[in-house]
């Protein structure tokens, strides 16, 4: 029987650059020593070489022929995608807490009346973000105003395709101008521009009265004496346009104990107290009259 053999320089056979086996020294020998020793343990000498060469063997051949390369490089790629699925589902097709109030903002801005501001906003208990899915609209709950604690919903699309919706309770601010009497205005005054002017004015009690411009009441007539500071209102001034051209009046003509009515027709549009041409339906006349009201001219006898 022959000396065992190291099976650590074995080549595969195929292999070109294949050697010839190398005697290695038994155990308790020097280095080109021949004796009797005891010989190795060849079935641990195969259990521990052998893995270890193939192994070397196929990480050579690989390395030839481009294959290492190629797995590698799909590794990384599929590493990659790992590591960015997650983020990546994250940042398409979700409701953040920022996304939610840009889209209330927005709708605020577009909707609610002049001056309105948000401050803060709460979902209903139960409703979480983020949510997976995007916002199709905004509106007002049934029956709501603007007002100081505003109930809105937003409806969202799921990623399934159905409709769900989140209930908010917006925190409103209301601040905008008005205008103001800078000093007591008679019943039957003028409007003129030194007689009023505008200040900040916050909440939300008769807004809608309120005129935010001082041209807006320039030039029309008092019908409700308002005080030095007060905020003028719908109620005290009539429009300058509240008769219009075609509409039709009653021509009063006076003279002492004498009242003479005829029917008649606006040629011009005008206010109370404005001089305007009319139309006398009964004689077919052209005349000049003082505006009365919106049913009345008066003209002199």
């Amino acid at each position: 029987m022959g000396k065992p053999r190291s099976l650590n320089n074995v080549r595969h056979p195929r292999s070109r650059h294949a050697s010839p086996l190398r005697q290695l020294p038994c155990r308790g020998q020097g280095p080109g020593v021949r004796g009797r020793g005891r010989p190795p343990r060849l079935l641990s000498s195969l259990r521990l070489r052998i893995p270890g060469g193939m192994a070397r063997h196929a990480l050579q051949h690989a390395s030839r022929t481009g294959l290492l390369r190629g797995c590698v490089r799909t590794c990384l790629v599929l590493g990659v995608l790992f590591l960015i699925g997650p983020v990546g589902k994250g940042l398409t097709g979700e409701i953040t807490e920022s996304d939610l109030r840009r889209a209330l903002v927005s709708y605020i801005e577009s909707r609610a009346p002049a001056g309105v501001e948000m401050e803060q906003w709460e979902l209903r208990r139960g409703d979480l973000l983020p949510l997976r899915g995007k916002v199709v609209g905004l509106e007002l709950a049934s029956g709501a105003q603007w007002r100081e604690k505003t109930p809105i919903q937003a409806m969202v699309e799921t990623p399934s395709g159905e409709m769900r919706t989140l209930w908010i309770t917006a925190s409103l601010r209301r601040a905008r101008p008005v205008v103001v009497a800078r000093r007591t205005l008679p019943m039957g005054h003028r409007i003129g521009h030194g007689d009023v002017g505008t200040e900040i004015q916050e909440g939300w009690r008769n807004h809608e009265d309120f005129y935010a411009e001082a041209g807006e009441v320039v030039g029309r007539q008092v019908w409700r004496p308002v005080s030095k500071g007060a905020h003028i209102k719908s109620w005290h001034v009539r429009d300058r346009r509240d008769m219009q051209r075609g509409d039709a009046v009653v021509i009063v003509a006076e003279g002492g104990a004498i009242r003479i009515e005829a029917p008649g027709r606006l040629l011009e549009s005008g206010n109370p107290g404005d001089r305007v041409k009319v139309l006398n339906a009964a004689s077919g006349k052209e005349l000049y009259a003082t505006v009365v009201d919106a049913q009345t001219v008066h003209v002199s006898y």
